[in-house]
């Protein structure tokens, strides 16, 4: 581990001792990963949750009571049982453990949890991991470090980290906003998704209703067209105006519903078109998107080169943060960074509708 300057010796020193006794093994990784990706200021904050760990660790074994694991019950194989922290067991069990930091996961998750669902699986405590429970607070700080992400003291935040690792700690707060979606089939609920298009209404779907009532129902005739875009205001408007044409919005990053969603369009074959901002944030979620097997919406560089000639760049927003990589059109990316000007949805109105209509 390379000295960082940012640290005085005696508390890298301190660092190496938390790593040695193994209680710190998931930070250390993330420290590790920070350092040699050159975020100094990450990698330092890393190694000081570890001392923490590690001075917490010391007081709470002079008082009797484990850091994670709690006091335990005695058993046969106590002796020979591994006291591997719960927070390292849930970030394996996620699959982050080992996950390069690249802005975001770098894979979509394997499957869903519920949190309690989650934590009964590694705690035995299906409140194992709520909010305030050590091993929750730590397994969260993992998944910002991992996923290049603050951290968050909300709850609105901590469930949005959750639903980056594929885990829904609320079955009914987040939802995905679907227009026109006429799933096939004479069950009673594709018969009631069909009459509320009919009517003329957007439904908010829950990770509850996906789960439950349309468990296994066929949410699209395969070859459907389903364009999907990341903000309400281009819904409102294809609602507004009675367009034909399937929408979905994420409402930005999608939470578990709308991940949900995505992956069952495109597993029962419907084609997935997405759009989102061209700014660096809009970027990242349109990447994980595609990365899923949606195809890009207007989303390539002759298409921002052409948003770029017909608005008035005078009113654009310059981008903010690092650029990222666009690997459906590398162009794009390239001229993203020249021109420095962001280009959100809601200016492409016009061209966005008149796809929807036909």
């Amino acid at each position: 581990m390379a000295a960082l300057a940012t640290e005085p010796a005696e508390v890298e020193e301190a660092a190496r001792g938390a790593f040695a006794v193994g209680e710190a093994t998931l930070l250390k990784e993330l420290a590790e990963r920070a350092e040699a990706d050159g975020r100094a200021a990450d990698a330092a904050r890393l190694y000081g949750d570890a001392i923490g760990i590690f001075e917490r660790q010391r007081r709470q074994r002079e008082e009797g009571v484990g850091l994670i694991e709690g006091p335990r019950p005695p058993s046969a194989d106590a002796p020979d049982r591994p006291r591997r922290p719960r927070a390292v067991r849930t970030m394996a069990v996620l699959g982050l453990a080992r996950t390069p930091s690249a802005g975001g996961p770098a894979r979509q998750p394997a499957r869903w949890w519920e949190l309690g669902e989650l934590a009964a699986h590694i705690t035995g405590d299906a409140h194992g991991l709520d909010e305030g429970r050590l091993a929750g607070t730590l397994t969260l700080k993992g998944i910002a470090a991992a996923c290049g992400l603050p951290g968050s003291e909300s709850s609105a935040g901590r469930r949005l980290l959750w639903e980056q690792v594929g885990v829904s700690a609320d079955m009914l707060s987040g939802t995905v906003i679907v227009w026109k979606l006429a799933p096939p089939g004479p069950d009673p609920w594709a018969s009631m998704m069909r009459a509320r298009g009919d009517l003329g209404l957007a439904t908010h779907l829950t990770m509850h209703e996906l789960r439950t009532a349309a468990v296994s129902a066929p949410l699209a005739a395969p070859q459907t067209t389903v364009r999907w875009c990341e903000n309400p205001q281009v819904l409102q408007a294809a609602a507004r105006y009675g367009l034909p044409g399937v929408l979905v919005c994420g409402s930005g990053n999608p939470s578990s519903a709308g991940w949900e969603l995505l992956q069952r369009l495109l597993t029962d074959g419907a084609h997935v078109l997405y759009h989102g901002d061209f700014d660096w944030a809009g970027i990242t979620i349109a990447e994980r998107v595609l990365r899923l097997g949606a195809y890009p919406w207007r989303m390539s560089a002759a298409d921002y080169l052409t948003a770029l000639a017909y608005l008035s760049t005078d009113r654009l927003a310059p981008l903010a943060g690092e650029p990222v990589a666009t690997p459906w059109d590398p162009r794009l990316e390239q001229a993203m960074s020249e021109k420095g000007l962001a280009v959100h949805e809601e200016a492409l109105l016009p061209r966005l509708l008149a796809d929807l209509s036909g």
